[in-house]
């Protein structure tokens, strides 16, 4: 699997985003808070206003990824071909604590459900973290 430029400069910047808010957090220069089960995170260092442009940046650069489609060398991509089956979708919700993963197709389920759990165990371990005293 070949992948697109794009895509990756984009997980590159979420990446740096997490990292600068990551630390921004440790360093103090934000603090966190759960507003009916959503994280907010709020601040007024400079760690943290660039970790919230490196999160802007990450949306611009997702929609872009995801508005270009995966056709090589923008050549249009024809519809599915008589007998192909059907597209391969998946993925996982997060109501509350509780994970569902869907999909159509088993082969998905290993990749997924270790995604979902892994999510989780962040959802959790950051909810710890913003409510310790202090």
């Amino acid at each position: 699997m070949r992948v697109r430029p794009l895509a990756l400069l984009t997980g590159i910047c979420l990446g740096a985003a997490l990292a600068t808010l990551t630390l921004a957090l440790l360093e103090g220069g934000a603090q966190g808070a759960f507003i009916l089960f959503v994280p907010v995170l709020y601040g007024t260092s400079t760690l943290f206003a660039l970790g919230v442009g490196f999160l802007l940046l990450t949306f611009v650069l997702l929609f872009l990824t995801l508005s270009f489609g995966t056709s090589p060398a923008g050549r249009e991509t024809p519809g599915p071909s008589p007998g192909a089956g059907s597209p391969q979708v998946g993925g996982f919700l997060l109501l509350g604590p509780v994970p569902i993963v869907f999909g159509n197709r088993r082969e998905m389920w290993p990749y997924l459900v270790p995604l979902a759990v892994a999510t989780l165990l962040a959802v959790v371990l950051t909810a710890l973290f913003l409510s310790r005293p202090g």
